[in-house]
């Protein structure tokens, strides 16, 4: 029978675990309470047809772990690991949080840093056409006026550079778009003229 001698075994194997392992491994405490006891008293097992010191010997129905009182101030210490446990998983959340948001906030710049890009590519190339059109449109302009004056100085018969000129300024003249008033002085023309002859 178990004497006052047995607490002494009880708490001495209890103190080798910890206040998690009442909790998770129950089964496991059973059987180190249960030895300890029967090494620390000695003597022999009560069960019928059991033998002496047998290591598989199976608890006694009447050596159970049933209810164990745990001091508050352990309880509290466990209370207060489990709270900071819980912190420091919350901590390491809201860091994972503000570098995933800051890697969010990193592609969100660059596709918009890709578009306005993508847009100021795209408005230089319009441009560009643009103007390689006006160029290549007074390009052809300007080779139509010269072979229009060309071909009109071979049909009218003019040789001579200042005549070409003068053609050249009337035709420019004439395609100005600006408001021109156009007048003779005669006085100047009849005095050009008798110079001539």
């Amino acid at each position: 029978m178990i004497t006052l001698n047995a607490k002494e075994a009880i708490i001495s194997t209890c103190s080798r675990f910890d206040s998690d392992e009442f909790i998770s491994n129950r089964n496991k405490i059973w059987l180190e309470i249960y030895f300890g006891v029967k090494r620390h008293l000695g003597g022999t097992c009560r069960i019928p047809n059991c033998r002496k010191n047998c290591p598989k010997c199976p608890i006694h129905e009447q050596c159970v772990l049933h209810d164990i009182d745990v001091p508050d101030r352990v309880i509290e210490r466990r209370l207060l690991d489990l709270v900071r446990d819980l912190e420091k998983e919350k901590e390491e959340y809201v860091n994972q949080e503000a570098l995933v948001k800051k890697q969010t906030d990193t592609l969100v710049y660059q596709f918009h840093n890709n578009a306005t890009q993508a847009i100021a590519f795209s408005e230089a190339q319009s441009k560009l056409k643009r103007e390689e059109a006006k160029t290549d449109t007074l390009k052809s302009v300007e080779l139509a006026r010269i072979n229009g004056l060309s071909s009109m100085c071979s049909r009218l018969d003019v040789r001579q550079a200042k005549h070409v000129a003068s053609l050249e300024y009337l035709q420019t003249l004439k395609d100005s778009k600006d408001n021109i008033t156009y007048s003779i002085d005669f006085n100047y023309a009849i005095t050009q003229n008798s110079k001539l002859t």
